[in-house]
């Protein structure tokens, strides 16, 4: 009775398995923190980048393109910004097991955790650059 109540809940599961290291891919948009340039909040997002050891490319006026390689997975994603705020859109990856699945996009917990580096690192950024540090 035991092994079919362990093999009942394993199966009730299992859905769920498939997405148990997956989850939605989290676009974001970062408000600016102070009176800032759109040259200063582009000074900030290099800087938040260059921290979390992102590798910068195709910069061209507000946008650029980054690319984090770490431990044989690959995620570039797309920044722009202006004085209100910063964006940061997915583009592409290797080895974080990105899928599309009813209109939804999925990824590696690992990408939202390098997304969300950033967000919490831009304001302080955003605030070393206000002060001229």
């Amino acid at each position: 009775m035991r092994q079919l109540k362990y093999l009942l809940v394993a199966l009730m599961l299992l859905p769920f398995a498939a997405f148990a290291r997956n989850a939605p891919i989290h676009d974001t948009d970062v408000a600016v923190v102070g009176n800032l340039s759109a040259k200063q909040v582009g000074e900030a997002v290099n800087r938040a980048l260059v921290g979390r050891r992102w590798i910068i490319s195709n910069q061209k006026g507000n946008t650029l393109e980054a690319t984090q390689m770490t431990r044989g997975l690959m995620a570039k994603v797309a920044i722009s910004w202006d004085a209100q705020h910063v964006t940061i859109k997915y583009l592409d990856s290797q080895g974080l097991d990105y899928e599309e699945k009813d209109g939804e996009r999925y990824i590696h917990g690992n990408y939202n955790k390098w997304i969300g580096n950033l967000e919490r690192d831009l304001p302080v950024f955003m605030t070393r650059v206000a002060a001229g540090q």
